[in-house]
């Protein structure tokens, strides 16, 4: 009898671990629940953007009824604490033939986050038959109240590849049949950011995807050599990026705003998230030696400006080996970031083997990032 007991417990505890396991399945670890959601038809997308569709009016014949759902996840702050993040997931009416992470461009304006406007411009591979998946950075959406860790790349490509999780979870709970293979793609910060994810995503042995296919475009890959450009030309017709990316690095306060600008307190008033692009051009004015600290203009830089110096090279985007096929994609004439990026990047990429191309797209650098999305629908 006691021997029957034994064996009927051992099974009963076999039969709720199992159970308990299959729950463990479904159990979300990163989605954590949606915030909003809302359907727009072909009519409301044209109207959003005129601008797009009557400069391109062949992407017309393209636009279709979608549906864009804004969640919050978790993920990793810069002292790699947890946070609750935002982003969207889009899916277009109809048939799907595949998935795309996209990262978004620089923005300035915390109300531009994709959470909160949900039709975003970059959500266009949505209207090729794709589901688009886009995290809000950190210091947007749901983390407006952070600062925003502008171009460093390892909390950048933890963000998005958290995102690329909750978003895999949730549309799993919504039944859809999802490819095994991911598309990354993004133009300007949104290049950077996908370099930045795809090594996130390689590096990681619980990676949701099988990397497809990589599109970076108009992004910095080398922040030293770019920074270093920007001081030697001194007039910038966009000089509101050379703050950014100062602020950017320093999250965990380890510079000194006085060794670094000449007004600190300007420079922490414009970039508080409520003035756009144009806005903070006007006010700085073009010439960077009007903006920066003198001893970035002498040989004995002070010690905010090697902490700097340091900060730069630790970001690189260089400095790996990549498995996924890359396509790079800039504009020689981009008036806001320079081309010897996008060419060393593929150069030293190449000279690894690693399996990349090289596009040249035509125009400044607004105008190149129409053209980079359009390069990639037709690649589709």
């Amino acid at each position: 009898m006691m021997k029957k007991l034994i064996c009927f417990v051992c099974i009963a505890c076999l039969f709720f671990a199992s159970c308990s396991d299959d729950k463990d399945k479904d159990i979300a670890r990163y989605l954590i629940f949606v915030t909003q959601e809302k359907s727009f038809s072909s009519q409301d997308i044209q109207k959003a953007y005129p601008e797009i569709f009557n400069n391109y009016p062949f992407l017309s014949s393209f636009v279709k009824d979608i549906r864009v759902i804004a969640i919050n996840y978790w993920t990793k702050d810069v002292n790699n604490k947890d946070v609750v993040a935002s982003g969207i997931i889009a899916y277009p009416a109809g048939e799907i033939k595949g998935i795309t992470s996209i990262q978004h461009s620089t923005l300035f304006l915390k109300s531009q986050a994709p959470s909160l406007v949900l039709l975003s411009p970059e959500i266009i591979p949505v209207f090729f038959n794709q589901i688009v998946v886009m995290a809000d950075y950190i210091g947007f959406g749901k983390t407006h109240s952070l600062p925003h860790p502008f171009m460093q790349s390892s909390i950048t490509g933890h963000t998005c590849l958290d995102m690329i999780r909750a978003g895999k979870e949730y549309l799993t709970s919504q039944g859809f049949q999802l490819p095994e293979e991911i598309t990354l793609a993004g133009y300007s910060q949104g290049g950077s950011a996908t370099l930045a994810l795809l090594r996130e995503m390689e590096n990681s042995s619980t990676s949701p995807w099988k990397v497809k296919q990589v599109y970076a475009g108009g992004g910095v890959y080398d922040f030293t050599q770019t920074y270093q450009a920007y001081l030697k030309q001194n007039i910038m017709s966009a000089p509101a990026f050379a703050p950014y990316l100062i602020l950017g690095l320093n999250t965990k306060n380890e510079m000194q705003l006085d060794e670094l600008f000449i007004d600190p307190p300007k420079i922490e008033s414009l970039y508080d998230g409520q003035h756009g692009l144009n806005e903070i051009n006007y006010q700085l004015g073009n010439r960077l030696d009007a903006i920066l600290h003198p001893d970035f203009y002498t040989a004995a830089k002070n010690t905010s400006i090697q902490r700097l110096d340091q900060l730069l090279a630790a970001n690189t985007l260089l400095n790996w080996i990549p498995e996924a096929p890359i396509t790079f994609m800039h504009s020689p004439t981009d008036d806001y970031v320079p081309y010897f990026n996008t060419q060393k990047a593929f150069d030293e990429f190449q000279k690894r083997g690693c399996n990349v191309k090289l596009t040249d797209l035509k125009g400044d650098h607004a105008t190149g990032a129409i053209n980079f999305f359009i390069k990639i629908l037709l690649n589709n």
